[in-house]
């Protein structure tokens, strides 16, 4: 028997609009619940007196439970009751109500009276308070064959309740049977529930249907949306191919769905299992053997037993057709043919190429969502890749779920869904060691998974048995170009496109079309997944399968060449971006796209690979790209560690280039003397190359970092000779960011000249394609009309920037930057509704991005508005926190910064004593950044 669980909402069937009134009755589709006392006729002769009484009592137990159900009794005849509902789970729950009740009820010398009960919807014809009609008769054969004390529902029952039973209520399946006097067999389900009795001899009818499916051992998790599929398409088209990688489930899917199809073909529902056959030749008598028929030695599938099955009305499951495609395709084709009333539900890794065939594509289970925070259980319980662990692993073991009621199983259990790419086979294999080793230890261990992932069920397949055995399957039905191109796909990461995988798959022994024609093949495997959804279509391998296949790509020698073509294909495809950003309109898009890859090429090259030149030029390359997503943080950690791993003999121009960027990366982020000291050693380098470009962007950046640092006069010369220079070299984009030095570093008394060499510089970028930082000189100028006491000015500036950055593309902290100075000016205006609503957003942004310049400006933002409120303690915590925000950085307030901050410092010391004020403030100090957003997003 199969338990399977149910839960849902309640939803009401065809054209049933049902009340339990005396002039109001259910009709149209409806639910029939019939019952009978068990050996009641004895009982009458025995004893009838307590027998009167017990019926009394019974008759009132029925009715009350069928009526506060929402149905009506609308026979009775001797001991037996008809009811009718106007929805199956209506039906279900009087029934389950009324056996509990019975249960619980003292009969007295009639001793315990066992009641079965049967529930079955159909759509009758009502006449005069009184129902015709086949549903009828169905429910009664069903009575017919319960055991007193048992409920039984029939298949439509139970697909159109939708899990909607009663609490800890669940249903056994208990397979097709035949009956009496009814053509079509009957699927039925037992309910099964605390207060019920639960085990029955089997059911009483003639014989079960005409079939050989296995009985499932275990439910099937997380698959009623593609059961219901693959019902569908085999009740629409007569041959239905099941595919998907190995371990996905196919196999249960396809025994499920016709299982749940049973009915509806009255000659059977038959599963031939194609997994042992080892000759082509063979697979035609397989299949004939399973309908009782012996293919004789000189005839052939279309001539003896084929043409017997002329009339049958059965579907045949064909599992695990993939080792013998061409076979099976040729007896599926005659069997079509020869056979009008057959169905074909095959199971197989790539489809069987038959015409008529309707392919169906089987995906893992859902794994759970990537999140900011951590689900609890019960949210990641919704997963069906985590339900089926979990359920697996309560099974196999003694585990206990209390134990993820830590933080750090509860990661771990989300780790292992997500590293094993909900396979179920997978997921179940892990499930077994949960007993051993426990869910975190697990987790770490999923590196060596095909070790870890051995010694499944001992019933099943061999290469079900283990990971490894299952992939081994697969690869080795591959032919020789498809290994190759496997093993050379498996130093992707991410997704990639099919010219990617030409460049890095095609070499002197494969050519760039046999490199198509074997993704192609790979493709209809399920061993590579195609998405065309993005209008370039991208291509991507699980993990489980992708590490096999590096494991094979280790083994062939290949590894080093193949990855140095990986980089090489990656830095070509960034470079072309950076020569013509504005060629393809969904470039940032692909660029973020190509990233994983870009990632996985400089961890070779900076580690195993040992090419520190080879990835330091690509990580130059990469860090426009890097500043173009607004990834500040992850361009500096490559940058550092291109640096980090330069050779002695290195090219002393890619070294200053680096330290150019790094200053570039760390200015972003808010820290000046990072920024200076990266600046200050790409300037010496460029002055020792004799090269002037990058020498005047260094000098800018040195002169920015100098005035974060209240260093203003340094600052100024130093841009001033970025500036001198760059008007050599004739470059506007140079021009333009040296003009922004120089008016930042300016004094703000002589506001006019700052907003002269301002515009100035909006002038040398408005000309030049690509997409340069317009919206840093508006944020410039915001910053020059704050200092100049014209608020109002200053915010339209600011939010013009903000515009500006998000409509040229993907430039998020650009964007916060003159969002956080949009914020500063509505806190000078009284204006604390748009300082709340811009704070918090540059708040949220610094969060996700681990800004510590952006958290701290947001946080006194709305520690301003905070005491404006009168919430003078969160102020003061919030403000505590900015300071050490500010403090970690090295960085002093900028001007709009410095007035949020002092203002709210002195409405504060109005409120407060000066020991509670500088109490409040340590505590913030303490806080820790985490714990100071949470606390500011609170407001």
């Amino acid at each position: 028997m199969r338990r399977a669980e149910f839960a849902g909402a309640v939803r009401t069937e065809g054209r049933s609009i049902a009340t339990s009134t005396e002039t109001a009755h259910p009709t149209g589709t409806v639910t029939f619940l019939f019952t009978d006392i068990e050996g009641s006729t004895a009982r009458w002769e025995r004893a009838p007196g307590p027998m009167s009484e017990a019926l009394r009592k019974h008759d009132e137990i029925l009715r009350r439970a069928v009526e506060a159900n929402g149905g009506r009794v609308f026979k009775t005849i001797g001991d037996a009751f008809c009811a009718v509902f106007a929805r199956s789970d209506e039906a279900i729950a009087a029934a389950v109500d009324a056996q509990r009740e019975l249960a619980a009820t003292d009969f007295a010398g009639a001793g315990e009276l066992h009641v079965r009960m049967a529930v079955h919807t159909g759509e009758c014809d009502e006449r005069d308070g009184d129902f015709f009609g086949p549903p009828l008769n169905r429910v009664a054969r069903l009575l017919a064959i319960a055991h007193g004390g048992q409920i039984l529902l029939s298949g439509v029952t139970v697909e159109l309740t939708h899990g909607a039973l009663p609490a800890q209520a669940t249903v056994v399946d208990l397979g097709s049977h035949r009956l009496k006097s009814l053509e079509r067999s009957e699927r039925v389900f037992q309910v099964a529930a605390p207060g019920l009795a639960n085990d029955f001899p089997p059911l009483r009818s003639e014989t079960r249907a005409n079939d050989n499916l296995p009985l499932s051992p275990a439910s099937i998790v997380g698959r009623d949306a593609d059961i219901e599929l693959a019902c569908r398409l085999t009740r629409e088209a007569r041959l239905v191919t099941v595919c998907g990688l190995g371990g996905v489930g196919k196999t249960r899917l396809a025994v499920e769905a016709a299982r749940a199809l049973s009915g509806e073909f009255p000659d059977g529902t038959w599963l031939v299992e194609l997994a042992p056959v080892a000759e082509a030749a063979l697979v035609s008598a397989r299949v004939g053997a399973v309908f009782g028929m012996r293919e004789q030695v000189g005839t052939s599938a279309s001539d003896a037993w084929i043409t017997a099955l002329h009339d049958r009305e059965a579907l045949l499951v064909l599992d695990n057709c993939e080792h013998m495609l061409d076979a099976a395709a040729a007896v599926v084709t005659k069997l079509l043919h020869a056979c009008p009333r057959l169905h074909v539900l095959a199971t197989s890794r790539e489809p069987l190429r038959v015409q008529g065939e309707q392919v169906m594509r089987l995906a893992p289970l859902a794994v759970p969502a990537e999140e900011a925070h951590l689900p609890s259980l019960e949210e990641l319980r919704r997963s069906p890749s985590v339900q089926l662990f979990l359920e697996r692993a309560e099974r196999s073991s003694t585990f206990d779920e209390g134990h993820l009621g830590d933080e750090r199983a509860r990661a771990a259990l989300v780790t292992i869904c997500r590293r094993l790419d909900g396979i179920p086979l997978a997921l179940e294999l892990a499930a077994a060691r949960v007993r051993t080793l426990g869910v975190p230890a697990l987790a770490r261990r999923l590196d060596d998974r095909f070790r870890l992932l051995a010694g499944g069920d001992r019933t099943a397949l061999p290469r079900q048995q283990t990971l490894r055995a299952a992939l081994d399957w697969s690869f080795e039905l591959l032919d020789e170009n498809e290994r190759r191109v496997l093993r050379r796909l498996s130093i992707f990461a991410g997704t990639f496109t099919l010219e990617a995988a030409q460049e890095v798959c095609a070499d002197d022994t494969l050519g760039e079309w046999d490199v198509v024609d074997a993704l192609t093949s790979l493709v209809d495997k399920s061993l590579v997944g195609a998405d065309p959804q993005s209008g370039v279509t991208r291509y991507a391998m699980l993990e489980t399968p992708r590490a096999y296949a590096r494991e094979r790509l280790e083994e062939s020698g290949e590894r080093p060449t193949v990855a140095r073509r990986h980089l090489s294909t990656y830095q070509a495809r960034f470079e072309r971006f950076l020569r013509k950003p504005d060629a393809d309109s969904d470039a940032p898009a692909q660029l973020e796209a190509d990233l994983d890859n870009a990632r996985a090429a400089l961890d070779w090259a900076f580690g195993e690979g040992a090419e520190p030149a080879l990835g330091a030029g690509f990580a130059r390359t990469l860090n426009f790209v890097f500043e173009r997503l607004s990834l500040y943080h992850e361009g500096l950690a490559w940058l550092d560690r291109a640096v980090a791993a330069l050779p002695a003999d290195v090219d002393k121009g890619l070294e200053a280039g680096l330290w150019l960027a790094i200053a570039k990366f760390q200015s972003y982020i808010g820290s000046p003397i990072g920024s200076l000291t990266a600046a200050e050693r790409a300037a010496a380098l460029s002055r020792e190359l004799e090269k002037p470009k990058q020498l005047a962007s260094a000098l800018s950046f040195a002169g920015f970092a100098s005035y974060y640092m209240d260093r203003r006069a340094e600052g100024l010369e130093l841009a001033e000779e970025a500036l001198a220079i760059s008007r050599a070299t004739g470059d506007p984009a140079l021009i333009g960011w040296a003009l922004c030095v120089v008016a930042v570093c300016t004094e703000p008394a002589q506001a006019p000249h700052r907003r002269e060499l301002l515009r100035e510089a909006l002038e040398c970028y408005r000309p030049l394609p690509g997409r340069y930082l317009t919206e840093m000189i508006y944020q410039f100028l915001s910053e020059v009309e704050f200092q100049a006491g014209d608020y109002a000015l200053s915010r339209r500036y600011a939010l013009q920037g903000a515009n500006n950055a998000m409509e040229q593309g993907p430039s998020e902290g650009l964007a916060m930057w003159c969002l956080a100075a949009a914020a500063a000016a509505a806190f000078a205006l009284g204006d604390l509704e748009a300082a709340y609503h811009d704070a918090r957003e540059a708040l949220s942004y610094g969060s996700r991005r681990g800004s510590g310049r952006f958290i701290g400006a947001a946080l006194q933002l709305l520690a301003g508005v905070a005491v404006e409120r009168g919430e003078n303690r969160v102020a003061t915590r919030l403000l505590g926190a900015s300071d050490a925000q500010f403090a970690a950085l090295g960085r002093l307030r900028m001007p709009q910064e410095r007035f949020v901050y002092e203002r709210t410092r002195e409405l504060l010391r109005t409120h407060l004593s000066e020991d509670d004020l500088a109490q409040a403030l340590e505590d913030g100090h303490a806080l820790a950044p985490e714990e100071a957003v949470v606390e500011a997003l609170r407001l």
